[in-house]
């Protein structure tokens, strides 16, 4: 055939430009086998429609270990309708299964139509393991902690939100903010996680507090950290796996994660003073969440203290499906002052900030 050669006891194809390819389908005969399909191709040459059978076999020779190999590729001339009849056939042959209705109120049921959500991926420290927030099958917006071990190569639940917390209550206003912000608003159970620098404990918030998986136990368990009337937000856990700083009632606080003693570092935290927090724009367009860092060392803690007094308060339309509420918002419109921002570290040597570093106190101010 015009166009093929043959070389070393296999035939190799050299195709023309002119043909172009559509695959449409694999054709199975009666004698084939999963290893040895006939696919079914059709070629465009030269304005013309022709149809191809390439067959792929296993080579004979042992000593050839290089794989599936095309043997034999045989153009069969065709009519266009013949053609259309070919690939009508190879789609009659797959089974016909009907399609359900899809309704407004199945679009946002549960299980979720694209499969069971996935968020925040890590892989742990030690690197035997990647832990990640799953939605469930029965209720999309419940988020779980999960694992996948790589030794057992086993996918199994850590933490089963519910049997922690069997109803988290009302948000706090931060972490309402926060949580849209993020755009998982709508979402409850663990919605967030973080990893201990030596892969000791998994930390996460749940209904207003913080609770630690200890991975180091032979029976690994959760363990609550903070119990406070009060909102608990964003933990963090020290680079030696002590403690856990988080912010509360817009203050920044310690908490020892063995012993479960808590320390306040800040005080001033008030309708415009928050400490430890992103601000509006920080969270909403520059993609930024936290507002506090450890040392490496795990001494300091550097955090921004946000000052919102210069912006006007201003109301604004919270829409939801059912309702339209309006919310008192300090929003910083074009044209308006931003919040006042100031760098400061803190240390365990008393309950304030031993310090400014960069910002209001100090010879320079930026603004977020």
């Amino acid at each position: 055939m015009s166009g093929s050669q043959r070389s070393a006891g296999r035939e190799t194809i050299q195709m023309s430009p002119w043909f172009r390819w559509v695959w449409i389908g694999t054709w199975h005969a009666g004698r084939e086998t999963a290893d040895q399909p006939n696919l079914i191709l059709v070629a465009l040459w030269r304005d013309k429609f022709r149809i191809a059978a390439r067959k792929f076999a296993k080579p004979t020779n042992a000593a050839d270990n290089s794989g599936p190999h095309p043997s034999r590729l045989v153009f069969l001339p065709v009519m266009p309708r013949l053609l259309l009849l070919a690939a009508a056939g190879l789609l009659a042959a797959a089974p016909a299964v009907a399609a359900p209705e899809l309704t407004i109120e199945r679009i946002f049921a549960s299980p979720d139509l694209s499969g069971p959500s996935l968020r925040q991926a890590e892989l742990s420290p030690a690197g035997d393991r990647v832990t990640f927030i799953r939605a469930r099958d029965e209720d999309r917006d419940l988020l779980d902690l999960w694992e996948y071990h790589i030794a057992d190569e086993e996918t199994r639940i850590l933490v089963a939100a519910d049997a922690v917390v069997a109803e988290e209550g009302e948000l706090s206003a931060e972490e309402q903010a926060r949580r849209e912000r993020a755009r998982i608003a709508g979402l409850r159970g663990i919605v967030e996680y973080r990893w201990s620098g030596d892969g000791r404990f998994l930390i996460f918030p749940l209904g207003g507090n913080i609770y630690v998986l200890d991975l180091s136990a032979d029976n690994p368990e959760v363990r609550q950290v903070t119990e406070a009337p009060e909102f608990d937000i964003d933990p963090q856990v020290s680079p030696d796996g002590r403690y856990v700083a988080f912010v509360r009632e817009r203050n920044l606080w310690l908490a020892e994660i063995e012993t479960g003693s808590e320390r306040q570092l800040t005080e001033d935290g008030d309708e415009v003073i928050a400490n430890g927090l992103a601000e509006f724009i920080a969270q909403e367009e520059m993609g930024r969440s936290t507002g506090f860092w450890w040392s490496p060392d795990s001494r300091r803690i550097a955090f921004l203290r946000t000052d919102e007094s210069a912006i006007e308060p201003t109301l604004r339309f919270e829409i939801q499906a059912d309702r339209i509420t309006m919310v008192e918002q300090r929003y910083p419109f074009t044209g308006t002052p931003n919040v006042t921002t100031t760098l400061a570290s803190s240390t365990w040597s008393g309950t304030r900030p031993t310090g400014s570093i960069w910002g209001r106190s100090a010879t320079s101010t930026f603004r977020a």
